[in-house]
């Protein structure tokens, strides 16, 4: 499917769902027929959102279950506010932004796919989409200080918090490499 999007077979995004839910049949996959439809209401529901913030939630949660616990607990947090479509707060996402209004990368990360930039040299929007990105760690990063400041200090029991990352993003200008797709690159590793 990589190879069909990175070539272009697809004039759409309306193709593209065609395929995949035809190959989902055709294959009997019930759960990838499932993710794509989840996936379409969801894009469908949410459009024009200009951000939420899933992280402040998270961290809610966690805290919550957190005090509950007496015993020793375990909690993991999968941060996806760093993922394609980039969209942090306002506030964060303008110390970033250097010609553009918010509304206006809001515009270009709702419009902008990383993998039609792997087509194309380094653009002004491919700029946007990657400041966009740094205000999404920034973001992160305040937010997971503020769970372990907030942990921290509301027990003495040791505590102890690993953070990883999944993955970085492709903003290559010599190789055109967009996302994370491609090849193993230091912008993804690290």
């Amino acid at each position: 499917v990589y190879e069909l999007e990175k070539d272009g077979e697809w004039q759409s995004k309306k193709q593209k769902y065609f395929y995949l839910l035809k190959e989902s049949v055709r294959r009997f996959s019930p759960q990838s027929i499932f993710n794509g439809a989840y996936y379409l209401l969801n894009e469908r529901i949410f459009q024009g959102k200009e951000w939420e913030d899933g992280a402040k939630e998270a961290n809610r949660l966690l805290k919550k279950e957190f005090r509950k616990s007496e015993e020793p607990f375990f909690g993991f947090v999968n941060y996806v506010e760093a993922h394609d479509p980039y969209t942090p707060p306002r506030e964060i996402a303008e110390q970033f932004l250097d010609e553009y209004s918010y509304a206006e990368a809001m515009e270009i990360a709702k419009d902008t796919n990383l993998v039609d930039n792997m087509r194309e040299d380094k653009n002004e929007q491919s700029k946007v989409l990657e400041n966009l990105y740094n205000a999404e760690i920034k973001y992160l990063d305040k937010k997971i200080s503020k769970l372990i400041e907030d942990i921290e200090s509301e027990t003495d029991r040791e505590t102890i918090f690993i953070i990883t990352s999944d993955h970085g993003e492709n903003f290559d200008e010599g190789e055109n490499l967009w996302g994370h797709y491609g090849k193993i690159t230091e912008s993804l590793i690290h």
